[in-house]
């Protein structure tokens, strides 16, 4: 559940880690409504994400502060943001220059007072075109006059019609008012009253504006006014133009110095970009605006910096999610890491429990498959009965098959021999066998495997390609000539054209299936060569828990004789056996040679030892007379000999010696250098389990670096190349952290115990640590023994969750690393992501926990009991029957004298009584039981068709 996708396309645990990869920066408190969050999935984000990543790029978040004007704007269309620039541009370049510079001439020029807006400037353009029309219609003593007597005087002018005609009948000075006005006009037309009056309030009204204005003496007309006006008109226009696509209200009132400063930013190089970049910016905020994630992005720049713009309203999103998701199922929300460790080990035990008992589930189920055959078969049972009570002249296996096949294969169900005695012992026209299997088939000829195959209806062929053919020997004798060692026939031309069963099930195109788990090196540079060489680094290989390399260089120096085998090497792998024999007596040991006369020189040497009574000789005779499970603690073989052997170390003794005259070593390895060399030698350095030395006179450097027409020789070469680097040059780099396993790592590295390794220079833990395949989490070391790791830190990621079955994620891994020496610890990345300080405590501890079970060592193995004599023999146990046996009569007592006196079901209790034991009977043992139950001495045909009747009545 924790893995599985929910409908926003994202698990649990991938919310989780896309939560911790979040910057510290953007994990703020905002949080998206659950409707919105509901309708973004992981598509979804996906888009979006780089979307506001191009917002924050083009300055969105910065708009309405540092661009207001363009932020405000109606702008939606690049046309209209041409449209809003060019007017910028205008403006700026040259309509307010243009009538600010006109306006400030014209205002100068008859000495009045600037004004600071383009209102007032409009305005005080239009009091000079007063002005300019009074002039034109009166002289200047039309300024000189007593306005305010003449309009007294004058005032009858705006009465009624008598009114008027009264005063200009009996008023001399309404008469000598209109007179005077009159004079000052430039024509001598009749000026009627009421336009006098008028004429008089205009003049007295521009008079005192002028005063106003700061004008001196009587109001004049400057030269410049009309050009004035119209360039103070025209950028009026255009500011209202501007207006409408810019919705800057009230432009025309603004201070002259703040409207310039505006639009000389607007018209900008800098204000260009954002007019050609406000069309995409509005395009995008529409998207966050549908998306609902607007109100989150209105806080960057405050609460978020822009650079972790989008990774805050993932923060947000992925927050309601994992909220949402934790509030409808009730599993994740209750999760308890401590609880669910509990689980997983009861499923361990369980799992356990259920592999102890399988064997006897496995022998029941063959006991009742032999009585059901021998309750079928019974003359076949009557002959194997009668065979088995036989002390001597048994039949033939292959004749007793013939007669009683069915009850014989359900006897012995599994039947382990060579495919040469599946010839000799079974016979040829019986399928009995529901499969057969061949194991180590890559050694097996096809041949001799068609017997087999013919006495089944389908086969399991296991084996490896990339190990030794089939061959019809297993090594040379000592006296072989070595110019063997020579390309050529040699070994190889006895296997020459050669295939095994193996090869022919792969070119039949069977349905096959790679092994991939790797148990035998405990540690996995072993093997790392072999996966990547041979096996396409498929193989999954366990770490080991020390960091000393685990394959080491012997170089032995100028022998003194050339071939396929010299005595300075023979006796330094002498030395390494003493030596391994004194330092590490409870590890087994093989020596591989790669010819026989060189192992038959090491066994020679090893022989004379033992016999020459000193202290070297009884410790080797010592160290092979320790009991071991596997058999011989020490072995010499060739090459050719080793397949299925495996020992805690190997020495490896190349054995050839052969300069050639440029001082290089000849590439003449005897069975390296055959068809199928690389077979050997991927067979020869896969023995070891713990550690592997590699014998000869000669490294890498001493071989040819050009390839070789021999594949097992160039592998040689580069297996020579791997060691000296320390095992290091044929890994796969480790993969990157995710943000889960780096949270880890951070907070790891804060521990105490890692405090104070690091301050002793000690690497506290590794994270990723192994080469092959399979690769823990978190390696951590011993505070005390840098090189020595002591617990394995998992944590239920990637590998975890990729894993397809319980018992491989939650038992067999940990099973094979504690296998290894490790001490295992399990961090839930649910548990991790709720409560980061409780896991590390907890991890600390499992680590000081690790380090004390190092320190106080392997618990010894319990003492081997002493064999005591027999004192007779002790029978089992006989199982009891439930319940007390039914009321079934014995014959002659109450009046039960013959069968026919028994009923069926009093019959059919008896069996069901007698089977409550467990034990499984056939037909006739069980009648014999019930006989011996009811007293009957014969079993006559009366008597055996009722019992007959009654047991099967009782099994259904």
């Amino acid at each position: 559940l924790h893995h599985e996708r929910d409908p926003w396309g994202l698990s649990v645990f991938e919310i989780q880690k896309r939560l911790l990869a979040v910057p510290g920066e953007a994990r703020t408190k905002l949080l998206l409504s659950r409707s919105v969050a509901e309708g973004i999935s992981s598509a979804t984000f996906g888009v979006l994400a780089p979307r506001i990543e191009e917002w924050v790029g083009l300055d969105g978040h910065a708009l309405a502060t540092d661009h207001p004007e363009w932020s405000h704007s109606a702008i939606t269309t690049p046309d209209e943001a041409n449209e809003a620039f060019d007017l910028a541009r205008e403006l700026a370049g040259t309509y307010f220059p243009d009538a600010r510079d006109a306006f400030f001439a014209t205002l100068d020029e008859v000495a009045l007072a600037r004004t600071e807006t383009v209102v007032e400037w409009r305005q005080a353009l239009g009091f000079l075109a007063g002005v300019q029309q009074a002039l034109k219609r009166c002289r200047a003593d039309v300024f000189r006059l007593d306005h305010a007597s003449l309009a007294e005087a004058l005032a009858p002018a705006r009465g009624s019609r008598w009114r008027r005609l009264s005063a200009q009948l009996f008023s001399k000075d309404y008469r000598a008012a209109r007179k005077a006005v009159q004079a000052t006009l430039r024509e001598s037309a009749s000026l009627p009253a009421a336009d006098a009056l008028d004429l008089v309030e205009t003049a007295s009204e521009q008079v005192t504006e002028w005063a106003r204005h700061g004008g001196d003496g009587l109001p004049r007309v400057p030269d410049g006014l009309d050009a004035a006006r119209t360039k103070v008109d025209a950028l009026a226009n255009k500011l209202r133009a501007f207006d409408r696509i810019m919705k800057i209200s009230d432009l025309d009132r603004r201070l002259y110095a703040e409207l310039g400063a505006m639009l000389a930013r607007l018209a900008s190089t800098e204000s260009q970009t954002v007019a050609k970049q406000l069309p995409r910016i509005r395009e995008l905020q529409a998207g966050f605006r549908e998306a609902g994630i607007d109100a989150v992005l209105e806080r960057v720049g405050e609460d978020v910096s822009p650079e972790h713009a989008a990774s805050a309203v993932e923060h947000a999103w992925l927050s309601r999610v994992l909220e949402t998701i934790e509030f409808q199922d009730i599993h994740l929300a209750t999760f308890n890491g401590d609880a669910h460790s509990k689980t997983r080990d009861d499923f361990i035990d369980f799992d356990q429990q259920h592999i102890r008992a399988t064997p006897r589930r496995v022998k029941r189920r063959v006991a009742e498959a032999a009585i059901e055959a021998m309750n079928q078969y019974p003359g076949e049972t009557a002959i194997v009965r009668a065979e088995a009570n036989k002390g001597a002249k048994f039949k033939p296996v292959r004749r007793l098959f013939e007669e009683a096949p069915h009850v014989l294969a359900a006897l012995r169900p599994c039947w382990t021999m060579s495919p040469i005695l599946v010839a000799e012992r079974i016979p040829a026209n019986s399928q009995l066998f529901d499969v057969v299997i061949f194991d180590e088939a890559s050694q097996i000829q096809p041949a001799e495997a068609i017997g087999s195959l013919a006495r089944a209806p389908q086969a399991v062929i296991a084996g490896d390609d990339k190990q030794l053919p089939p061959t019809p020997f297993f090594g040379r004798v000592a006296g072989d000539d070595e110019d063997d060692d020579d390309e050529g026939e040699g070994d190889g031309g006895a296997i020459k054209g050669m295939e095994s069963i193996l090869a022919t099930a792969g070119a039949l195109a069977v349905r096959d299936q790679m092994l991939q788990w790797h148990y035998r090196s405990r540690d996995d540079r072993l093997i790392t060569f072999s996966n990547k060489h041979l096996y396409g680094s498929e193989l999954t290989a366990f770490p080991g828990t020390l960091d000393a390399v685990p394959v080491l260089h012997h170089r032995v120096a100028s022998p003194s004789r050339m071939g396929s085998s010299n005595p300075e090497e023979v006796q330094a792998v002498v030395r390494l056996v003493l030596e391994h024999a004194r330092e590490r007596p409870h590890e087994t040991l093989g020596v591989i040679a790669f010819g026989q006369p060189h192992a038959t020189a090491i066994e020679t040497a090893l022989a004379n030892l033992r016999s020459d009574g000193s202290a070297a000789g009884e410790l080797l005779a010592a160290f092979e007379a320790k009991t071991d499970e596997a058999g011989e603690r020490l072995f010499v073989k060739n090459i050719e000999r080793v397949q299925g052997d495996e020992r805690d170390a190997i020495i490896l003794s190349v054995g050839y010696s052969r300069r050639q005259a440029n001082g290089k070593i000849a590439h003449n390895f005897g069975p390296i250098n055959q068809d199928g060399g690389e077979r050997r030698l991927n067979v020869a350095i896969t023995r070891a389990r713990e550690r592997m030395t590699l014998v000869s006179m000669f490294d890498h450097r001493d071989m040819n670096p050009r390839p070789h027409p021999k594949q097992g020789v160039d592998l040689l070469h580069q297996y020579f190349e791997y060691v000296a680097s320390g095992c290091e040059n044929a890994g796969s780099p480790p993969p990157e952290m995710n943000p889960f396993e780096m949270s880890i790592a951070e907070g790891l590295s804060k521990l105490p115990i890692a405090k104070e390794m690091m301050q002793r220079g000690i690497r506290p833990f590794i994270p990723q640590y192994g080469v092959s395949g399979y690769r823990i989490d978190f390696a951590c070391a011993h505070p005390d023994q840098p090189g020595r790791m002591v617990l394995a830190i998992e944590a239920d990621g990637a590998s975890y969750h990729s894993t397809p079955t319980a018992r491989d994620r939650d038992r067999l891994r940990q099973q094979v690393l504690e296998d290894k020496g490790w001490r295992f610890h399990r961090i839930w990345s649910t548990a991790w992501f709720r409560d980061r300080e409780g896991e590390l405590d907890k991890a600390e501890q499992a680590w000081r926990e690790a380090v004390a079970e190092a320190d106080a060592g392997p618990t010894p193995p319990p003492p081997e009991p002493v064999a005591q004599p027999p004192a007779g023999p002790t029978p089992e146990p006989s199982p009891s029957r439930s319940g007390p046996r039914p009321n079934v009569p014995r014959m002659g007592t109450h009046d039960y004298n013959a069968i026919t006196d028994y009923r069926d079901h009093q019959l059919v209790e008896l069996v069901r009584w007698i089977e409550s034991d467990g034990l499984l009977r056939t037909d006739e043992d069980l009648m014999a039981e019930m006989q011996r139950e009811l007293g009957f001495r014969r079993r006559g045909k009366r008597i055996e068709e009722a019992l007959a009747r009654a047991i099967r009545r009782a099994h259904g």
